[in-house]
């Protein structure tokens, strides 16, 4: 059996997704021509449909481990995004992507809005030691990120891909700190059980972009 690559999207593609919101903490879910596809910031991308070439969704289900090798994919026609974890997987479902990896109850929105009343630090747990998010000083629109005491229940990369409900198995081993200035304007809520993944951290969502200072990166052990 010839063994698949891990698909890596295109730098133009990543350049285009970063511009818009964020699916969640670190990930895009976008839809190209051969189907549904989930996308974290580094580029590395899960087809979420039949692949012969690269590791897809079907490989993980079956427990096949993840190839270390990538491979750039061709340009794709983004045909769709999504902004929010809730649109995804009422995406997917419709698409009657396995329930094994988008649910069956789907993810509630963000519905509580707080203005921070004073300078806050807050995290955000990436397979990448790079955040392009943070740009002049500034996250981006749309950036999801963690509070500060959540993230105490994530103190491993393997460990935040289940309290984040990431759709990669990726360890997410990098955390970058941000502190957030007084009468920022940020959305709260629950992560749900999603891509395969428990859930149950809490995620906090930029509706605007903000500026922000970088007080640490550090990298967590994957397990």
């Amino acid at each position: 059996m010839v063994q698949k690559l891990l698909m890596e999207i295109p730098d133009s593609d990543l350049r285009d997704l970063h511009q818009g919101t964020e699916t969640g903490m670190g990930f895009h879910i976008i839809e190209g021509p051969h189907g549904f596809l989930a996308v974290y910031i580094d580029g590395v991308a899960l087809p979420l449909y039949s692949d012969p070439r690269y590791y897809c969704l079907d490989d993980v289900l079956a427990g096949t481990p993840i190839p270390t090798e990538r491979d750039k994919a061709e340009s794709i026609n983004i045909q769709g995004r999504f902004p929010n974890r809730y649109s995804a997987v009422s995406a997917l479902q419709a698409a009657s992507i396995s329930p094994a990896f988008t649910g069956t109850a789907g993810a509630i929105p963000l519905i509580a809005t707080y203005i921070l009343q004073v300078n806050t630090i807050f995290h955000r747990y990436l397979n990448s030691g790079n955040d392009p998010r943070f740009v002049a000083k500034r996250l981006t629109a749309g950036t999801y990120l963690t509070s500060n005491v959540d993230s105490r229940h994530a103190d491993s990369g393997f460990g935040a891909v289940g309290r984040y409900a990431l759709p990669i198995p990726l360890p997410a081993s990098h955390v970058f700190q941000y502190e957030l200035p007084q009468g920022t304007t940020i959305e709260v809520g629950t992560v749900g059980p999603n891509f395969g993944q428990s859930g149950g951290g809490v995620e906090i969502h930029l509706p605007n972009a903000t500026s922000a200072t970088r007080i640490g990166n550090i990298r967590i052990p994957d397990y």
